[in-house]
């Protein structure tokens, strides 16, 4: 089973159609006419809101993407899917979102003695037992344990060490799960990392001539001068140029301001 992602961030939620504009190659990347499922999810009053689209799937960049007011999109096409849709890439709970890019097989992560205990309150929400979905709720029991999931708004220390937990476990007990990248966010900031697999990053600070939004009165494309947006990719694709490559063993945090640190695995 292969995910591909992609995921954009923006600090005008209004503006998103134009921010996913200089990135519009990478929706090209996420093949969705080779997809058996296209999952996308935004932002809505603080709260993630998924949709599902099976074949024949709708232009997600031309039709879909202009009627969201969100700060953040996330996007999941699911290969070589077999047997049903349940248990897939983004995973949801409460205000998190958790969206899973490489090769993911459906197999179960491994024994649930070998896990970290994942508190009831958290556990009865988990709908399966494959890879991503156990990998997802291990990632919320680390950040239940180390007091960051009670937090209403996400110290990003305190995720990355839930993060770094939850992907040593993956690197221990399942090797294979090293050929995978993951992204999670509490709708403010976003949090990349990957073990073996490389993910692609680009920034676009201002933006001109924009016909995203429908230009000006006289057909010019518009400027947004204070628009700024982070993007990531995972994709067997090469990117251009303008894009940057993360990893492998990196994570790379944004923040609402849309800035970006990278920091060691």
């Amino acid at each position: 089973m292969l995910n591909r992602m992609l995921a954009i961030i923006t600090n005008d939620a209004m503006a998103l159609p134009c921010a996913a504009a200089p990135v519009a190659e990478a929706f090209g990347w996420l093949r969705l006419n080779e997809a058996s499922v296209v999952s996308l999810a935004h932002y809505s009053q603080g709260t993630p809101v998924l949709a599902l689209y099976r074949p024949p799937v709708p232009d997600i960049h031309g039709t879909v993407l202009p009627k969201l007011h969100s700060r953040l999109v996330l996007a999941c096409t699911t290969a070589h899917l077999q047997g049903a849709a349940q248990g897939l890439s983004p995973y949801r709970y409460r205000n998190w979102t958790m969206l899973l890019g490489g090769n993911c097989d459906d197999a179960p992560l491994v024994a649930k003695e070998q896990l970290l205990a994942i508190p009831e309150y958290l556990d009865k929400n988990r709908r399966s037992d494959l890879f991503g979905e156990v990998l997802f709720y291990q990632f919320l029991a680390f950040l239940h344990s180390n007091g960051g999931l009670a937090k209403d708004e996400s110290d990003p220390r305190l995720v990355r060490e839930a993060l770094r937990s939850a992907l040593s476990l993956v690197e221990a007990l399942k090797p294979s799960g090293r050929d995978v990248s993951l992204l999670v966010t509490d709708g403010h900031a976003i949090h990349a990392a990957s073990l073996d697999r490389p993910v692609y990053m680009r920034r676009v600070e201002g933006l001109k001539e924009c016909m995203a939004c429908g230009g000006d009165l006289d057909g010019n494309g518009k400027e947004h001068p204070y628009l700024k947006s982070v993007s990531f990719c995972d994709t067997d694709a090469l990117p251009s140029p303008e894009w940057d490559t993360v990893g492998p063993r990196k994570i790379v945090s944004v923040d609402k301001r849309i800035q970006t640190e990278t920091f060691a695995l």
